[in-house]
């Protein structure tokens, strides 16, 4: 099924509408003026799907308030201005990146304040964890609020920048743009943050599918014009076929036999370039050189990759 992708601006200067938008997000906001009085105004947009969005807030005016997150993982920074923030007993500031998990309930003082807010889908963080670290997909909880240093901190706030940058625009309507962007937004989470238990143990499994996704890439590209499968890449690096599977599932917005299809399809349309029809090359012997036995098949994956037909390229 193809997630619905969402586009959303929302602006008000009265801060009872604007605590109503919040509880599209929260399970409980509550928000007054930290001076009575004072002007107030209220911007949001986001970008994004039912499994991940990122927002900018904007509030001019001082506000002082409490939240309670509802079944979402929501993470963000401020790009600029005051923040004062309280979450299960740990304080930070606008300075600080924020983690909220399921019920985590905040209390803050903040404005003027422009922040950029995260959120995932709990359950598919939880799937995300499973691959990247192995077990089962239980329930993920977060030690803290903050990052685990100030590096990890970094990088979070740069692959959210970045992701921000393309959910905005025209390639998130790519469902294999959404996935990449969805795992790396996932993954930087995952390991910005501390989760509970043995992080050396984490860090070596997420180090080892690192390695296993370089390995078997290479592989691929490096022996692509030889009658190899995945199992072959599995054994040629060393670990089982499921690894293969977990690494690419954590590393690629696609599969292993996807990617070595790409490689493939890539190494076909170079040979469509520099065919000669006048010498007798034809698309059937190329796509055959390369693995496609069905022409037609063939020459619809080209389309979807290149936009045009695989004779059109040779004839050209």
């Amino acid at each position: 099924m193809t997630a619905k992708v969402l586009h959303h601006e929302f602006r008000t200067a009265d801060p009872e509408v604007a605590e109503e938008a919040l509880l599209g997000s929260y399970l409980k906001a509550r928000m007054r003026p930290a001076t009575p009085g004072t002007p107030f105004r209220f911007e949001e947009e986001f970008h994004g799907t039912d499994r991940v969005s990122i927002g900018r807030t904007v509030f001019t005016g001082g506000m002082t308030g409490t939240s309670v997150l509802g079944d979402y993982l929501t993470a963000g920074f401020a790009v600029s201005g005051r923040l004062d923030w309280e979450v299960r007993g740990t304080r930070g500031t606008a300075s600080d990146a924020v983690l909220l998990q399921a019920g985590d309930a905040m209390a803050a003082e903040w404005g003027p304040l422009d922040a950029v807010m995260l959120s995932l889908d709990r359950a598919a963080v939880a799937r995300t964890a499973a691959l990247l670290y192995g077990g089962s997909a239980g329930r993920v909880r977060f030690e803290s609020p903050l990052p685990a240093s100030e590096r990890l901190a970094r990088y979070f706030r740069g692959v959210v920048e970045r992701a921000r940058e393309m959910m905005a625009g025209d390639a998130f309507e790519s469902p294999l743009v959404r996935a990449s962007l969805y795992r790396s937004l996932a993954v930087a989470v995952l390991e910005g943050f501390q989760l509970r238990g043995d992080r050396d143990t984490r860090a070596f499994s997420v180090a080892g599918l690192a390695v296993v996704h370089r390995r078997a890439r290479r592989f691929f590209e490096d022996y692509a014009s030889l009658p190899i499968t995945v199992e072959d890449a599995a054994q040629f690096v060393g670990v089982s076929g499921t690894e293969i599977l977990r690494a690419f599932a954590v590393f690629s917005a696609v599969t292993p036999a996807q990617y070595l299809r790409s490689v493939r399809l890539s190494a076909a349309h170079a040979d469509l370039e520099r065919g000669d029809p006048s010498r007798g090359d034809t698309v059937r012997a190329v796509a055959l050189r390369w693995g496609f036995a069905d022409a037609g098949r063939f020459a619809r994956h080209h389309r979807e990759a290149y936009g045009v037909n695989p004779r059109t390229v040779l004839h050209a």
